[in-house]
């Protein structure tokens, strides 16, 4: 689809940084040219243009240009790895078409497999004379301008691993949630606005079920988002009521996000 090599939509969405020497400022200048929609050391990543994926049983290793090995495979073909969205392609094609200097850039510290942690103005732009050097600066500030213009540069990261509902479908059942507030008795509850409940206190229905809700312990991978789930919690009622029903609308690593309907 974009024709590009292994490794460089990797980077290209990650960080890949420039150093020069501005000759208005006193200090080095570092600046990133990179999309920054992901980023694998802190976990994180922006929804909606990216996502993880983890199959369960799948090889601990990234496959990408960083840390793949071309000649050990190992035994496991399935290995975790980054997905992007139709509206991620459409910006990295529109930076093809404004800036291709800078993919340049990234293809070529991509093939010669060197991996720099930071790169100079004249990795940017490798045919520019010295006496040209603030007019190269002036090209890398509109590419900028541009990167900080773009709608992702405006949205927080999330979890790695996180899911959820489709915006509309939330708005949805916060509707609906207040409507049971509106058309029914309500009980006067210490209720927070978020509460922090352990995993094996939120129950789904299986069918056909035949075991206990307590046979296994729960672990996010078996709830999936839309799913409807029960508290089970009854110690702690005075804040989530026991039996009370939810939806979940967004799910991490490690945790879900439940809204309960009332």
């Amino acid at each position: 689809m974009l024709k590009l090599d292994r490794g460089i939509v990797n980077k290209l969405t990650g960080s890949f940084l420039i150093a020069f020497d501005s000759p208005d400022k006193d200090e080095r200048q570092v600046v990133d040219i990179g999309l920054n929609i992901k980023n694998f050391t802190k976990k994180a990543h922006i929804p909606d243009y990216v996502r993880f994926i983890s199959h369960e049983g799948a090889s601990g290793t990234i496959y990408d240009d960083f840390q793949h090995n071309q000649h050990a495979r190992g035994a496991k073909h399935i290995r975790k790895h980054w997905e992007y969205s139709e509206e991620c392609l459409e910006i990295i094609k529109e930076y093809l078409a404004k800036y291709p200097e800078a993919i340049d850039a990234i293809a070529d510290d991509n093939n010669s497999h060197k991996n720099k942690s930071m790169h100079s103005l004249y990795d940017l732009y490798p045919d520019i004379q010295k006496q040209e050097k603030a007019v190269a600066i002036a090209q890398l500030t509109t590419m900028l301008r541009w990167i900080e213009a773009l709608p992702i540069s405006k949205l927080p990261y999330v979890e790695m691993g996180f899911d959820a509902l489709d915006a509309e479908l939330i708005h949805k059942l916060q509707a609906h949630h207040k409507h049971v507030e509106s058309n029914f008795g309500t009980i006067d509850l210490k209720v927070q606005a978020v509460e922090v409940m352990k995993m094996h206190n939120i129950y789904q229905e299986s069918f056909p079920y035949w075991s206990g809700p307590y046979l296994e312990a729960n672990t996010v991978n078996d709830f999936r988002v839309g799913n409807r789930v029960m508290n089970l919690n009854s110690a702690l009622r005075q804040y989530v009521p026991f039996g009370v029903r939810g939806t979940v609308v967004g799910k991490t690593e490690a945790k879900l996000i439940v809204l309960f309907d009332e």
